[in-house]
């Protein structure tokens, strides 16, 4: 059975998306995916250094391919598990009191949003997302994520504007 899948970047956008595709799974009798995107890292010289695995930065300056006994969870590991963590929270606060199935959570680490949200939606009843995110340009009527799911989904949509229910 397809779901709906929701984007999800902890906006007020995002929210009211979010309770929609709830309400809407509901009338269906499908599921939902709440999906959270973890964009790519902005990488430096000294974040390669660090976060090679196994790897270790010695005084010289060389790199040590010698494994630790045991290694903390990487960068990447580590936003992971905050990502999700953090939709967890945001999903159970924003439906709390919207009837319908309890959407399944999925963070994709290393994408660009659209990207992410065109290739759920090959597999998706419909795609819901706000028409803008947490991006910068405020007095845009739509973002450029919502700009680039119109031109490249797969199923049908929902874009709800700001002034659409709670």
């Amino acid at each position: 059975m397809k779901s709906i899948v929701v984007g999800i970047d902890g906006s007020p956008h995002s929210r009211k998306a979010l309770r929609r595709a709830v309400a809407e799974a509901a009338a269906r009798g499908c599921g939902v995916e709440a999906l959270y995107v973890i964009p790519p890292p902005t990488r430096t010289l000294s974040d390669d250094l660090i976060g090679l695995p196994y790897g270790r930065a010695v005084a010289s300056g060389t790199i040590s391919p010698d494994a630790p006994a045991h290694h903390p969870p990487s960068r990447s590991e580590e936003s992971f598990a905050t990502a999700e963590a953090a939709l967890a929270e945001f999903v159970e606060e924003a439906t709390q009191d919207v009837d319908g199935p309890t959407p399944r959570l999925v963070v994709v680490p290393d994408a660009h949003p659209a990207e992410a949200l065109v290739r759920a939606s090959k597999d998706a009843e419909m795609l819901v997302i706000g028409t803008r995110g947490l991006g910068g340009f405020v007095g845009m009527l739509l973002g450029s994520v919502a700009q680039q799911c119109i031109q490249h989904a797969e199923c049908p949509m929902l874009i709800l504007p700001p002034k659409a229910g709670r």
